[in-house]
């Protein structure tokens, strides 16, 4: 069965090759041309797909390959590393979507919900008689199997216990709105805490640029060798990029651990 890159590059939805007209471009959605093109868009809910060929990846297919490494191209018949290397593709791009959404970290939305729901609820009790109502309707059914109106008086007995159950129901499920509320409030005040302490890949890709031209600059004034020069740049260069590759958890668990080891031993 064909892959999703493979089926992209026999279609030529995208371009199949590099520069050199030899070298099979990568066919995966790069993550960060995908983003970028959603926060131009203002488009977080359309699948990936709906972004190709625009968001194609740039960087050369691996050999035998229709993606590069970063899009699983390395180990053709690898064993699926994550749950986005298991789900079927439809399902794939509607996960991609959720993960680049930033907004899915905000639970306001669901607060709000709840909110609405509540004022829901109590607008539905202003139009069911309370028990104060019900029991009138107990006092008037009794009246009426006075009177010998027994179909009359059952209606208005059904009539009061429906409302009594209906009264009872609502408020068991404002109160259950309250609890769920407190709790999502209570998580979105603890990812908000977190968020201040990550850092996004976005940050993570600006600062390997600013190394990488720091280097470059640094290398043209004190490497007068151009072959040394170009090899140290290159080496380090793969090094960046293959960090800011295995995700933004480790590349700042990199950089923290050491900023740690650097603290300590300037102390």
């Amino acid at each position: 069965m064909a892959t999703i890159g493979e089926r992209r590059f026999n279609e030529g939805s995208g371009v199949r090759f590099m520069l050199d007209g030899k070298t099979i471009r990568c066919q995966g959605v790069s993550k960060t041309r995908l983003r970028k093109l959603r926060e131009e868009r203002g488009d977080w809910d359309s699948p990936a797909e709906d972004f190709w060929p625009e968001a194609q990846c740039g960087k050369p297919a691996e050999p035998g390959n229709f993606v590069c490494k970063y899009h699983g191209g390395q180990s053709p018949r690898r064993v699926p590393r994550d749950v986005m290397e298991l789900v079927p593709i439809n399902l794939r791009e509607k996960l991609e979507v959720v993960l680049d959404n930033p907004s899915y970290l905000d639970r306001s939305s669901d607060i709000y919900l709840l909110e609405a729901r509540k004022w829901e609820l109590l607008e539905r009790l202003s139009e069911h008689p309370g028990r104060q109502e019900a029991w009138g309707m107990v006092s008037e059914a009794y009246h009426e199997l006075m009177r010998g109106n027994l179909l009359e008086a059952e209606s208005l007995i059904s009539e009061a216990l429906k409302h009594s159950d209906a009264e009872k129901e609502i408020w068991q499920e404002i109160v259950s709105l309250a609890g769920s509320q407190q709790t999502i409030a209570s998580t979105q005040v603890k990812v908000m805490k977190e968020l201040k302490l990550m850092i996004t890949m976005e940050q993570v890709m600006y600062l390997i640029s600013v190394v990488q031209r720091a280097l470059k600059e640094a290398t043209e004034r004190y490497i007068d060798d151009a072959h040394v020069r170009e090899a140290v740049v290159d080496y380090i260069s793969r090094r960046l990029e293959d960090a800011a590759g295995s995700g933004t958890t480790a590349v700042v668990t990199q950089l923290s651990a050491r900023t740690e080891s650097g603290s300590n031993s300037s102390g």
